[in-house]
């Protein structure tokens, strides 16, 4: 239960439903919600009728893409309380996910990690990494001004791998999103 919740929110947890402390590596503990006051330096969202809320995470990745990331299982929903989720877990080295906040744009999130504007896919993104602590990254595609979709890895300790499979996943999920 307590890797399950981590993955997709390690994804999540690293915009801001959950975190890592460092005492104990890859122990979920839960994070504060209050807005961000930098939204103005995010990607800016589309505006609009586009929705995530008719889109399961876990159909965005099948099981093709999941094995060639190395995930012998199919993804498994994870669904927190500001977010709906699905992970994947590949074993002995790492969890990556997919997350939806339906109801949080990239500036209600809290986001203390390393922060890198992005584009991929053709869609502007933000990177963050270390927002809940070494070895977590996630790559953040704004949706509207309320609603972001997130791709994002805890990798033990290792912000490079993680944040290289954060990157990969959300290749993959990137011409998915409305």
């Amino acid at each position: 239960m307590i890797r399950s919740r981590m993955v997709v929110l390690l994804v999540v947890a690293t915009a801001t439903a959950t975190g890592c402390s460092g005492d104990e590596p890859g122990t979920p503990r839960r994070a504060d919600l209050t807005p961000s006051s930098s939204a103005s330096s995010s990607p800016s969202a589309v505006s609009g009728d586009e929705s995530l809320l008719g889109l399961d995470p876990c159909a965005l990745i099948t099981s093709d893409e999941a094995q060639n990331l190395d995930a012998p299982e199919p993804g498994r929903p994870a669904d927190l309380t500001s977010s709906r989720g699905c992970r994947w877990t590949v074993s002995g080295s790492h969890v990556f996910g997919v997350a939806f906040f339906d109801s949080r744009g990239i500036g209600d999130l809290t986001l203390t990690g390393r922060r890198t504007p992005v584009t991929i896919g053709g869609r502007s993104a933000e990177r963050v990494e270390e927002n809940s602590g070494p070895g977590s990254c996630v790559v953040i595609f704004p949706i509207t001004d309320s609603s972001v979709a997130e791709a994002g890895v805890q990798a033990n300790s290792n912000t490079a791998t993680a944040c290289e499979v954060a990157e990969q996943v959300a290749r993959l999920i990137a011409p998915r999103l409305p």
